[in-house]
């Protein structure tokens, strides 16, 4: 490490970080919000929700919110700091979970495909139930009957998938 001069080292000794609370408040609301919104007032109206779904009893306004977006207030209180803090790591949480979530649902949708196109190269005649009901799940909009067609199709029988078990 680099030994500085003294006289920069008293210098560097005085110097308090500056913590602009605003800007912070600020930072935190847009985290909160999300990078998917519609208009300043649909970002305000989704920071207040999730800040009163977290902390009902607390003093929080839509107008308060409004204020830090725009640093109009004079200063962010402790309280109201450390509950920002708070909603905006449950927010990053969820984000993060949407997104593994996501990617889990990519790589099955991919690993689909590739059973899909195996089946049509062996024998799309004999498979197609099975095909169809794949494509289906895939999409969501699986019924019972294909997903029964499926089973019966490769010789599996599954209490969850028909519902008897239940």
């Amino acid at each position: 490490m680099k030994i500085l001069p003294k006289f920069v080292e008293r210098n560097l000794s005085n110097v308090t970080p500056e913590f602009d609370e605003a800007a912070r408040a600020k930072s935190l609301v847009a985290e909160i919000a999300g990078h998917c919104w519609s208009g300043k007032g649909d970002m305000i109206d989704r920071v207040f929700d999730a800040i009163r779904h977290l902390f009902p009893k607390s003093n929080w306004t839509r107008r308060r919110v409004r204020a830090l977006w725009h640093r109009e207030t004079a200063g962010v209180r402790w309280r109201e700091m450390s509950e920002l803090e708070f909603a905006a790591g449950v927010a990053r949480t969820k984000r993060t979970e949407q997104e593994k979530a996501r990617k889990a649902h990519d790589d099955f949708i991919g690993r689909l495909g590739a059973k899909l196109d195996g089946l049509a190269i062996q024998d799309e005649a004999h498979r197609r139930a099975y095909i169809l009901a794949l494509r289906g799940m895939a999409s969501g909009s699986a019924d019972p009957k294909s997903r029964t067609a499926a089973q019966q199709s490769s010789g599996r029988t599954d209490q969850r998938s028909t519902g008897e078990g239940l």
